[in-house]
């Protein structure tokens, strides 16, 4: 029986059929967040950051407060970086007022509509 590790394992699939974890990079985190800043020429991530996990591996991380991100030069990690910004996007506030539904718009405004009819009004 051959042994393989998980760096042979992770390889042998194309990218695209690899387990990716998208998370919020804890204390634990911080070796392999040095780690990658090494590979990429950069520094860690400041404060509060994701990590992307391809096959069990940490390759890329972006940080929530700047938007920097780091990633395995070594790695085919486009795709992983693309959910990163995705997810720092979800959990970003956004600026503007976030629009009612469609149906609720018509409602008020018939509401309105009426409330403007009514005797006395």
């Amino acid at each position: 029986m051959q042994c393989m590790t998980a760096a042979h394992i992770s390889f042998a699939r194309p990218p695209s059929q690899r387990d990716v974890v998208i998370r919020m990079a804890t204390a634990g985190d911080r070796d392999s967040l040095e780690h990658l800043a090494e590979l990429d020429s950069s520094e860690p991530p400041i404060g509060p950051a994701l990590i992307g996990v391809l096959s069990g591996r940490a390759v890329a991380a972006r940080s929530l407060s700047d938007g920097t991100e780091i990633a395995d030069p070594f790695v085919l990690t486009g795709d992983v970086l693309e959910l990163l910004r995705l997810r720092a996007r979800q959990l970003t506030p956004t600026s503007r007022p976030r629009r009612r539904p469609p149906s609720l718009r018509r409602r008020s405004g018939l509401l309105a509509t009426l409330e403007g009819a009514l005797p006395g009004e």
